[in-house]
């Protein structure tokens, strides 16, 4: 059940995307409508093979053919969107043919950057830099500003799909044979309307989850702040078989993301595992304790309790000491 923070998220979200919409169907001219393309990528480091360094995002100059036809992709990007409902990604394990996922904006700190780099300085042209060979091209941004609403289209493209020298075989009738040659000898850049991902306000709608989830490396954050947090309960000695936990951990990334807020929230060392088993004991808490006193996990059922117990969900009210299993919580901070 998503909590209230979550719900007023999903109506911010939602409310961001039905403004736009409305702005969209009352524009009708779509040259006048602001709208830049910007490429991002990395370019060889001088003096070695393999070795990329990160660029900022350079603009590539369009002329009035291509920004109507960028705008009118995005108001049809943007109308169809609206067919969704819109999901916080921190409240169900993937999306349906009815739902898009979406990500607050602070979750991807490099998208954050192109923005703020697109945003606050004046990015040179794309020309020369893509059509050297030292140059992987990473993703396509497009800017579009409608009614003073700024928005954002992403697509993760491929240097071998996207963006290539064309090679044409040329019969040479002296010759009797074909030799190799370059169309222009420039990289062409190939576009379609299929976006990955649509930014609007501190939001990131996921179109296409796997590309974008994959091209900012989202879940391998989680999966290394998790395993850490796993290591540091295996040496606590007080989870019956660790191998289990690790299974679910492994299958599932919202169990990754959950114990690595866990971690990040307080030491491992600090859950006080004698108040745990006695909760158990009572009641409170339904989990289960082998002969040794160990917490046994075998179900996702009760992996699920114990991320409750590790994200410290179990809460005693102050006012009436009645227990509570928390949904959304905040540090109570003592008066000064």
């Amino acid at each position: 059940m998503p909590n209230t923070e979550t719900v007023e998220e999903q109506n911010t979200a939602r409310r961001l995307l039905e403004q736009l919409c409305q702005s969209i169907n009352q524009t009708q001219d779509s040259i006048n409508i602001p709208c830049r393309l910007y490429i991002v990528g990395s370019k060889l480091r001088e003096g070695t093979k393999t070795r990329y360094d990160a660029m900022e995002p350079l603009e590539i100059i369009i002329d009035d053919s291509v920004q109507e036809w960028l705008v009118s992709k995005a108001k049809s990007t943007v109308t169809k969107l609206q067919e969704f409902e819109l999901l916080d990604m921190g409240d169900i394990d993937e999306s349906s043919e009815d739902t898009k996922r979406y990500l607050e904006l602070t979750e991807l700190s490099e998208l954050a950057e192109w923005k703020n780099c697109i945003n606050t300085v004046d990015c040179e042209s794309a020309h020369e830099t893509i059509n050297q060979d030292d140059f992987k091209p990473k993703v396509f941004i497009c800017h579009i500003q409608i009614d003073n609403q700024d928005f954002y289209l992403i697509k993760s493209i491929s240097e071998t799909v996207f963006l290539k020298r064309r090679r044409i075989m040329k019969y040479i009738p002296g010759r009797g044979s074909y030799k190799l040659e370059e169309d222009n000898g420039s990289k062409k850049i190939f576009l379609d309307e299929n976006w990955d991902a649509f930014l609007l306000g501190d939001y990131v709608v996921l179109l296409n989850e796997s590309k974008v989830l994959e091209l900012f490396r989202y879940y391998e954050k989680f999966k290394e702040a998790a395993e850490q947090t796993l290591a540091e309960l295996s040496s606590m000695d007080f989870i019956a078989d660790m191998e289990n936990i690790r299974e679910f951990v492994s299958a599932r990334v919202l169990f990754q993301k959950k114990l690595a807020r866990a971690g990040s929230t307080y030491p491992m060392d600090e859950v006080k595992v004698d108040r745990i088993k006695e909760l158990i004991s009572s009641g409170t808490i339904n989990l289960r304790l082998n002969d040794q006193g160990k917490i046994e996990c075998t179900s996702t059922q009760e992996m699920r309790v114990v991320l409750d117990v590790l994200m410290d969900n179990f809460v005693s009210s102050l006012i009436t000491d009645e227990q509570y299993k928390a949904i959304n919580k905040s540090k109570l901070q003592a008066a000064r």
